[in-house]
């Protein structure tokens, strides 16, 4: 079972921190009780956009756990009556049934209709990322939620850096402040002790929840929050350790009397956002399409896989060059073979076909060299696989 205690204010620093004491009993005994205490951290100025008295943040944050290991969860504080039904009556059956053996969990505890008082703010995380800067560019002022604020939530992306995470946080906010004001949007900045009370390893399984959480959190704010959506809705599927590839269901049943949650750009292909945010001026200074560079601002190192295929979209579209800022053009261009060869050698990667797809459709030619370096990169993946078999296999 795990408890959670009725939330509470702390101060310090400058920081307001909705806190509540977690209780876990793997066996119920009183020897085998784990108690630690999990917070949410904001400038103390802001210390009125935190949902104090609400369990929904909470339980949230420990879902994900209690599925896993078969733990039901018993609140102290109210949880929005739509929440816990929303819960209870799709999400767990839903997850529990598509990942059987893991049993099925209870939600207990008091139930309020009565919305949080908030300031109708519309939000979405900032990352610089290809997903989140789609989010932002439609979600202007034509649109039903026009954005007013831009969030950065240290929940669980920073957190698989390990214990310098902190500071990437930090940088990402400062980064963060200068887009905002830039583009006319407000900010909120949210911490939490997640690494240290947790220290869960898979933070794929966590993403989606946990910044849900983050945003349920502060429910004194928001009145819409939009998360913005890693995979395609054709590429559903459900499986509790890649939260991402289900955020279609977690966000729908996220939602409160208060704040309701939308995923955005679900819709499109990955390789369709790049196509549509091409055309967006403030892409070419902040998309941050980059697994080895972890502050977003820094220039991309044009090398890990998610550069190579943004590169390649947008020199199949005729505009890498206006991304001089935040990609090394030039070195692309004199390696466009061989970067085009590891593409055309990963196809059994979706997002490789779509890129793929990509150079068909703008009909860009493909230098024979690409076609000789695509079969020693295969030559080169099915060595290491036999080499691999090998060595599994057990010696009399």
């Amino acid at each position: 079972m795990i408890h959670i205690g009725k939330s509470y204010i702390q101060r310090a620093d400058g920081q307001s921190r909705l806190c509540a004491d977690i209780t876990i009993c793997p066996g119920g005994g009183p020897r085998e009780r784990n108690i630690r205490t999990l917070w949410f951290a904001i400038d103390s100025r802001q210390e009125d956009y935190l949902a104090m008295g609400r369990a929904d943040a909470f339980v949230f944050v420990m879902l994900i756990s209690a599925l896993r290991y078969g733990h039901d969860i018993v609140c102290e504080d109210p949880m929005s009556e739509r929440l816990h039904y929303q819960l209870c009556d799709s999400l767990i059956p839903t997850l529990t049934l598509a990942n059987s053996p893991h049993p099925m969990i209870s939600v207990r505890a008091p139930l309020t209709r009565e919305p949080y008082p908030n300031q109708n703010a519309v939000g979405t995380g900032f990352s610089g990322g290809l997903d989140c800067m789609y989010t932002i560019m439609s979600h202007g002022r034509d649109c039903e939620y026009p954005l007013t604020h831009i969030a950065v939530f240290n929940a669980v992306t920073f957190q698989k850096y390990g214990e310098g995470y902190r500071d990437i946080f930090r940088k990402t906010c400062l980064a963060a402040e200068v887009f905002a004001r830039e583009q006319g949007f407000e900010t909120i900045f949210l911490d939490t002790n997640f690494y240290e009370a947790l220290r869960e390893e898979d933070t794929n399984a966590f993403v989606i929840t946990r910044h849900c959480a983050c945003a349920l959190a502060l429910q004194g704010l928001f009145s819409c929050y939009l998360i913005s959506s890693f995979a395609s809705a054709g590429e559903f599927t459900i499986n509790l350790s890649v939260g991402q590839e289900y955020d279609l269901l977690s966000t729908a049943c996220a939602s409160t009397d208060s704040l309701v949650f939308y995923s955005s750009g679900s819709e499109v292909k990955r390789y369709e956002k790049l196509v549509q945010i091409s055309d967006w001026a403030p892409s070419y200074r902040w998309l941050h399409a980059c697994y080895s560079k972890r502050i977003v601002g820094q220039r991309n190192c044009g090398l890990c896989k998610k550069c190579k295929e943004a590169q390649t979209i947008l020199y199949a579209l005729g505009k890498l060059d206006r991304y001089e800022a935040v990609f090394d053009v030039e070195n692309y261009k004199k390696k466009f073979p061989q970067y085009l060869a590891y593409i055309m050698a990963n196809q059994d990667d979706p997002r490789a076909r779509q890129v793929m797809q990509v150079i068909r459709d703008r009909k860009v030619s493909i230098p024979p060299r690409a076609y000789i370096l695509e079969k020693q990169i295969r030559h080169a993946v099915e060595a290491l696989k036999r080499t691999q078999q090998t060595e599994e296999v057990p010696h009399e």
